[in-house]
């Protein structure tokens, strides 16, 4: 998974410098990291290997098979008072300043609501009504309320208590209903929703529908939603030519932009 992830960097930092990165993972090589911290040095950043120990799944209770993806659950116990999430399968193409100066307010979280999943359509009967349902690519924590508020705990115990369709996509709309709040689409474009029905009583709810037949300009996150990724077919989804773009660009190219030629 080491271009996805490589691809998603190199666009953050096309537009972004003084990014401290937080790379949750089991497998990567400590080489991989000190290569790469070289590179984002001159940018005023740095990429920090945070492995994950022992049988994480087991240790909480998990199912095996969907174990990575919970992992974003321990994000919220950083230092920081917020915690940007990104996923790997999308591209940056602006300065995340201003997403991460969002007024969280006393909401756990924000995102940006689902442009394809209904929830409804997989309700569990212990939480009948999480609508609006929001994707979990983008994520800005509130970490002081997480802190203060135990969630992490309370996430971690949802998550070996109930079999979560959408794993911790769910799980997180569970723990956050009626506390998170609604950013702009332009923060998730979620290609899949261009060639996958809107799921009704959704996405309208928060303007998702209105957005794909109104944006006139590049998003601001591109997140490859979806079974098709543009490094692995050839289908033609909306901007799959942005990844291609990153994916081709040069630390030096990267270095010129921010005039460290």
């Amino acid at each position: 998974m080491q271009f996805p992830l490589l691809t998603a960097i190199k666009s953050i930092c096309y537009h972004n410098k003084n990014i401290h990165f937080h790379l949750l993972n089991k497998e990567y090589p400590e080489e991989w990291f000190d290569w790469l911290n070289q590179k984002l040095a001159l940018l005023g950043s740095c990429i920090e290997n945070v492995k994950i120990q022992g049988n994480f799944a087991e240790n909480h209770h998990l199912p095996h098979i969907n174990e990575a993806t919970y992992y974003r659950l321990l994000i919220p116990t950083s230092a920081a008072e917020k915690a940007l999430y990104l996923d790997c399968d999308l591209v940056v193409n602006t300065d995340l300043l201003p997403l991460y100066q969002t007024d969280l307010g006393d909401n756990y979280l924000a995102a940006t609501v689902d442009g394809v999943l209904n929830y409804t359509d997989h309700c569990y009967y212990e939480f009948p009504d999480l609508k609006p349902y929001f994707n979990a690519g983008m994520l800005l924590f509130n970490q002081d309320k997480w802190k203060r508020e135990g969630l992490v705990e309370k996430a971690l115990a949802m998550a070996g208590q109930y079999n979560f369709y959408y794993c911790d996509q769910d799980l997180l709309n569970a723990l956050c209903l009626k506390r998170w709040l609604a950013v702009d689409p332009k923060w998730n474009y979620q290609v899949a929703a261009e060639w996958g029905m809107p799921a009704e009583g959704n996405i309208d709810y928060d303007g998702y529908a209105d957005y794909l037949k109104t944006k006139e300009s590049v998003p601001h996150i591109i997140h490859f939603t979806g079974p098709h990724k543009p490094w692995a077919d050839n289908l033609q989804q909306p901007f799959r030519e942005y990844y291609w773009f990153y994916f081709r660009l040069e630390w030096q190219e990267i270095f010129a932009r921010h005039g460290l030629e």
